[in-house]
């Protein structure tokens, strides 16, 4: 059986309620450290109350973007201030503070050791104690029993301070410099998170970031190709995200998937051991923004697709489907299992696209229903942690490379080719026996 970890990531409080209910069937959590800084008694009592491995995300990348990102939305003529949350970690970093807010950091301004070794310092310990401490102040609302199982609230690793590779090896010498440190000096197990815009480099630059990552001692690397949509892709990005994991691999790292969705989770035919994604998102994320975009709309996953669609399209795919059939070409988790018990095919595809009247600026609008969202979500996690299962339990490549051309097949037929296309391009880049680099 493969070792693939599956983390969920909590985006927002609202999202706790999910990670309770599934937490038998997740490995582990990933938290953002904007997130933890703005609430961080509450994410610790949570992290207790949960009782799983957490790593915290220090997204140290941000503050080498355009400062408007870390900004809030000013009122019409009033300047834009620094958001409070960043302003704190700047100070917990042992940043410069008067670089940032107001130009990106660079370089230049590291290239002290001065500078960037109590920074390095900070970042990694920081994770190290952050939910620790926050977690004095709420003892009271914890058993004694649950404080004493959980007051192991260190992280299962640090991540090092890192930046986004950029061309030109911008950022590599100081990723190398914080790993190595990191290295030295940590009490827990470190990662290294290798983030880079899978738009903007070849594939001969994925390699040889690769190639410089796989010399370094750290064991763990977290893999995030930045505004890498799987399911529009080129071949050449697949290739360069499947070689890159096979050469992490093949020097004896443990590669964990930062932001992914199957086909992340298909490279575990590559070397991949694990898989980090939120709750009815984050298959993908961009280097920016840095915060969240909102409530993304309520979508079903088809896992014949290995996509989310919209509620239309379900019905058009379970338009001449019956009971049985349902569950086996579509789905038939507990979501989908109870819905089809209680109303059949049509009760289920009625359910999901229930709505409600709300008003907007543009008039009245129709929009799905709470109960919508979260079903929507439920079902999509439970899809999800299947996949895992059955990626841990594959035979073979040709296992999971026919039943993904079966289940494309049968797609064709009811919605075209359009929806399927990145079926192939998947297949190509994922089979093991393909060369590195070819």
């Amino acid at each position: 059986m493969r070792p693939i970890r599956h983390y969920l990531r909590l985006g927002t409080h609202a999202e706790k309620d999910y990670l309770l209910k599934l937490r038998d069937y997740f490995d582990g959590l990933f938290l953002n450290a904007n997130l933890v800084e703005s609430t961080s008694s509450s994410l610790a009592v949570f992290a207790t109350t949960l009782g799983k491995p957490y790593v915290i995300d220090p997204i140290t990348y941000a503050f080498a973007l355009n400062p408007r990102l870390l900004m809030s939305q000013p009122k019409s003529g009033a300047a834009p201030q620094l958001r409070s949350t960043f302003a704190s970690l700047i100070d917990r970093y042992q940043l410069p503070p008067d670089v940032i807010g107001g130009r990106p950091i660079t370089t230049t301004d590291l290239a002290s050791e001065g500078v960037w070794a109590p920074f390095v310092d900070a970042v990694r310990q920081y994770q190290a104690d952050r939910l620790t401490e926050a977690i004095d102040g709420d003892a009271a609302f914890l058993t004694a029993s649950s404080i004493d199982a959980n007051l192991r609230l260190a992280p299962e690793m640090v991540i090092a301070a890192y930046f986004a590779e950029e061309r030109g090896s911008y950022w590599s010498e100081f990723n190398r410099q914080s790993i190595n440190r990191t290295l030295e000096r940590a009490a827990q197990p470190v990662a290294a998170m290798l983030a880079y815009d899978s738009s903007r480099l070849s594939r001969t630059e994925v390699l040889s970031l690769a190639t410089a990552y796989s010399q370094t001692n750290v064991e763990e690397i977290v893999v995030w190709p930045a505004d890498l949509d799987e399911h529009l892709a080129s071949s050449e990005e697949l290739n360069a995200y499947a070689d890159l994991v096979a050469v992490l691999a093949s020097a004896g790292k443990r590669v964990i998937a930062g932001f992914g969705g199957f086909f992340a989770l298909s490279l575990a035919l590559r070397g991949l051991v694990g898989l980090s994604h939120g709750i009815g998102y984050g298959d993908k994320r961009d280097l920016q923004p840095v915060l969240g975009g909102g409530l993304p709309p309520a979508r079903f996953y088809v896992r014949a697709i290995r996509d989310a669609v919209p509620m239309g399209d379900l019905a058009l795919l379970s338009a001449k489907l019956d009971v049985d059939e349902f569950r086996r070409r579509v789905c038939d988790c507990t979501i989908c299992g109870q819905l089809l018990d209680a109303g059949g095919v049509t009760g289920l595809v009625e359910a999901f696209t229930e709505t409600e009247d709300r008003a907007s600026a543009r008039g009245i609008t129709a929009v799905p229903t709470r109960r919508v969202y979260q079903m929507s979500r439920f079902h999509y996690v439970l899809n999800r942690i299947e996949e895992v299962s059955d990626l841990r339990q594959a035979e073979s490549f040709n296992v999971v490379r026919d039943r993904l051309v079966e289940d494309a097949d049968w797609v064709r037929v009811t919605l075209g080719s359009q929806p399927v296309e990145h079926i192939a391009r998947w297949v190509a880049a994922a089979d093991p026996s393909r060369a590195i680099g070819q």
